[in-house]
This record gives structure tokens, sequence and C-alpha cells, in this order.
């Protein structure tokens, strides 16, 4: 049988072990912790997938909606000579994302690739959104179809936009033979507005796109007004019986 003295012994050598094994413990979990962030690759703290949702600003793709492409044109203003557009709609009410890589590619008759856009662009919440690439030169090759594609998105919680400009007075008119569009923008806020771009789509008849262009507007005043004018080189094939004007802002993020 153990004497006291033993039993005292036994006591303080495992006390003595477990106090070693309690600060290598802690010596490791300091050395080696790292806390929880939304760019470490993992689904952790409060976060609903990978780095993205719960205290994360990145949304889950799970939680959106893909941009709705409604459809894509192009359209010939001069011989060889094209403009393009993808009609986009942002279903998501309050998700955006912010420079989202594009590209339209041109096509001929046989499926060869003639010439390709790219760009960026924002996308803001519940809004349509048409992105338009003018002058594509395509030399001798006539174009047969055109495609469009996004990148990858990553969605950010936004607010939608207010509706910062009224558009009055639109008119369709034809000027030595050539159409033009004409109207007057107004400035709804209370302060000046920069770099807003306005895209004009006509439709004939049948609602088929027929012709598309823009003008940027580098400053509007705080309730102020301004005329835009839209104008193209050659007559449509069809007669245009309505369009839409929308404006784009350059706004931050």
């Amino acid at each position: 049988m153990a004497s006291w003295g033993t039993k005292r012994r036994n006591l303080i050598i495992t006390i003595f072990i477990l106090m070693v094994s309690f600060a290598i413990l802690i010596f490791s979990f300091l050395a080696f912790y790292q806390e929880p962030t939304c760019f470490d690759g993992k689904q952790n703290g409060d976060e609903q997938g990978i780095d993205c949702g719960g205290s994360c600003e990145l949304l889950c793709s799970t939680n959106t909606k893909e941009p709705v492409v409604h459809w894509q044109r192009f359209f010939e203003v001069s011989k060889g000579v094209y403009n393009v557009v993808a009609y986009v709609e942002n279903q998501n009410a309050n998700a955006g994302a912010r420079k989202v890589d594009y590209e339209f590619v041109l096509y001929d008759r046989t499926g060869f690739p003639i010439t390709q856009k790219s760009g960026t662009v924002d996308i803001r919440p519940n809004q349509i959104t048409p992105i338009i690439e003018n002058n594509l030169n395509t030399g001798e090759l006539e174009v047969a179809r055109v495609s469009f594609d996004f990148g990858e998105i990553e969605w950010f919680e936004q607010e939608p936009l207010e509706n910062f400009v009224t558009i009055r007075r639109q008119e369709i008119l034809q000027v030595d033979g050539l159409p033009r569009v004409t109207a007057t923008v107004h400035n709804n806020t209370n302060s000046a507005l920069t770099n807003v771009r306005f895209v004009v789509i006509l439709y004939d008849r049948e609602d088929n796109a027929l012709a598309t262009s823009n003008t940027l507007v580098r400053r509007l005043e705080r309730d102020g007004s301004q005329n835009i004018i839209f104008t193209w080189p050659i007559s449509f094939k069809s007669e245009a019986t309505r369009f839409e004007i929308i404006p784009i802002y350059e706004l931050d993020s």
C-alpha cells in the first residue's frame, strides 16, 4: 500500500503534467488559431457559405439570381461597322455587382468569330441595364450573329437607385431622310449629377430592336435640364414605332 508521501508526490506530478499540458494547449491555440475572415477560403464564423453571407459583404450565390439577358443584337451603322447591345435585367431587389466582366463576339455565317469586344459593367439592383459597344469594325466581313457572356459575378448588398432623372419631351423625327431621337432630361436631385450615360433603343412594329445609340452628359446641374439628341448615319430597314431611353449613372459603389 502506497504511503502518504508517495501519494502526495504522485498528486504533485499529476498536477504538474496537467498544467504543462494546459500550457501547451494554450500556446498551440495562440500560435495556430486564425480568426475567421471573409477571405480565408473556409466556411466559418457566421458565414452561410465559403466567404459569403452572414457578416461578409459578399452574398452567397444561393441567395441571389443570375442576371437575365433578354436579348443581344448587332446593328450595322455603316459598311463594316457595327454597334452591339445586350438587354440585361437584374431581378435581385437588393443585390448588385461591381465591375463585372463581359464580352461580345461577332460571327460570320460559317460561325467563324470575326471580332470581339470586352468591358466591365456595374449591375445595379432591380434595374434594366443595356450594355452597348459602338463601332466594332469587321472590314469586308458581314456579321450573321452576336454572342454575349458575363464573367464571374460577385453579388453585394446594395440599395436600389432612386429616380434621379426624368426624361421629358421624347420624340423621334426624320431629318433629311435620316432618323433622329430628341429628349429633354431633368435632374430631380439637389446636387449635380456627373457622367450620366443615356442609352436609346428603337423598336419596330413587332417589337424587335432596330437600332441603338448612346450619349454622355458629363454634368447635369441640380434641378436642371438639358436636351439630348441621338442620330444615325443610315436609315432603318423597318419603321421605328417606339423607343426607350435608359439612364445609366456612374455612382460610387
